[in-house]
């Protein structure tokens, strides 16, 4: 005796279902979209903050070694907010001081 559900009786994909599935499999994100969001596994992302326009070390990256303005992030690396700005850095993962 064959255990196997019929056919007949499976739930098949609409066309909806298979276009969205398609499309996501079939999309890849690119660096900079990757970059934008902070999500990319091979780069480790950072952020400063200081006072809302007072802050004399808005171009001071992090402490460690190699790392670069994040301009995929907020407007060209930085954003303003009500009280503070932010500055977004980068390095990739294999650059930098070792965490022991």
């Amino acid at each position: 005796m064959n255990d196997t559900i019929p056919h007949a009786l499976c739930r098949q994909r609409t066309h909806a279902e298979s276009m969205a599935v398609y499309y996501a499999q079939q999309r890849r994100r690119t660096d900079p979209e990757l970059h934008a969001d902070m999500a990319h596994p091979d780069w480790e992302y950072a952020t400063t903050e200081g006072q809302r326009k007072a802050w004399d070390y808005s171009d001071v990256p992090p402490d460690g070694d190699g790392w670069v303005r994040n301009v995929h992030a907020g407007r060209d690396g930085w954003e303003r907010f009500d009280y503070t700005e932010e500055s977004y850095w980068m390095r990739p993962k294999n650059c930098g001081s070792k965490r022991e």
